[in-house]
């Protein structure tokens, strides 16, 4: 997997628990041909927050953003930095990094860099194991796995990480690169949440 592919690989926390745990990875580009379109309703990390905007429009080598909710608490974002979205669409999701390229406050408008990969997330058709003491190593770290299906896994660790790393999870059946889509704390530990390079055969883990 070259490393601009790699980079194209993005959660960003932005839905609830109960929305994003309602998918995972299964296709990529080339086969679900994801595409934006003015009119998405999308969610993107800034540095004051994550906040929902509308795709106003989709110019060459640039996307329009406007009506930006909630306001970021810290302010907007400048010109430069870089922007994690989420963005519907029919079967799921539209994941992509880009950067903010100008700003207007009155009315509201954020122009950002076209993105160079878009990465498509699909509707999960499988359920979710819940194995029982099922340890795991996090590149090295112990890890404790919550849930796992063929597209990804949760799991409790003390090893920090960072949205978008890549990562290798080590089962007791084998190895599975992965991606951090969300890192947050539970208690004493870190609830991370990661989809798989592949598929996983998780029927051994029954």
């Amino acid at each position: 997997m070259t490393d601009q592919l790699r980079d194209s690989l993005f959660s960003v926390g932005l839905f609830p628990a109960s929305a994003v745990v309602g998918y995972i990875v299964t296709h990529f580009l080339g086969r679900m041909k994801p595409r934006l379109a003015p009119g998405a309703h999308v969610r993107m990390r800034l540095s004051g927050g994550v906040a929902r905007a509308l795709l106003a429009a989709c110019r060459p080598g640039e996307l329009v953003f406007t009506s930006l909710l909630p306001y970021p608490k810290h302010g907007l974002p400048e010109i430069g930095e870089s922007l994690l979205v989420e963005a519907a669409m029919p079967r799921g999701l539209i994941l992509f990094r880009t950067r903010v390229k100008a700003i207007d406050k009155d009315p509201f408008m954020l122009v950002t860099e076209e993105p160079t990969r878009l990465h498509a997330l699909e509707r999960r058709a499988e359920r979710r194991l819940r194995p029982k003491n099922l340890v795991a190593a996090l590149d090295e770290a112990e890890s404790i796995v919550r849930d796992i299906s063929p597209g990804g896994a949760s799991l409790y660790t003390h090893r920090e990480a960072t949205l978008g790393e890549r990562v290798l999870l080590t089962l007791p059946t084998g190895e599975a690169p992965a991606y951090v889509l969300e890192c947050r704390k539970s208690g004493s530990r870190r609830l991370l949440r990661l989809c798989f390079e592949s598929p996983l055969d998780v029927a051994r883990l029954r």
